[in-house]
């Protein structure tokens, strides 16, 4: 299968940051997912708190996946109590 590229964002809580990032690589490697480039955009204060956090710690990443591993990718996110929120967005083919 043709595999795509996407934009994913993580924010994880801040007490468990280091944890939550190794986490976060184990899943990618476990579905097959490249990661072609890394941000760490760090701590950063929230707009509204999420599950009483008002802090939290950004990590934003292009990956490239197949389709069908970027559903398994967000249910494991969605398990991990550390992930407060992704987002995946599917970059377009280049012209």
């Amino acid at each position: 299968m043709t595999k795509h590229k996407y934009e994913l964002t993580v924010i994880f809580r801040n007490s468990t940051a280091e944890e939550s990032k190794k986490n976060y690589k184990e899943i990618l490697s476990k579905r097959e997912a490249t990661v072609l480039t890394e941000e760490e955009w760090g701590h950063k204060k929230l707009a509204y708190a999420i599950d009483d956090q008002t802090e939290a710690y950004y990590l934003f990443n292009v990956i490239e996946a197949d389709p069908s591993a970027v559903k398994k990718i967000e249910n494991d996110l969605n398990l991990d109590s550390n992930v407060l929120r992704h987002m995946f967005i599917r970059l377009e083919k280049s012209a």
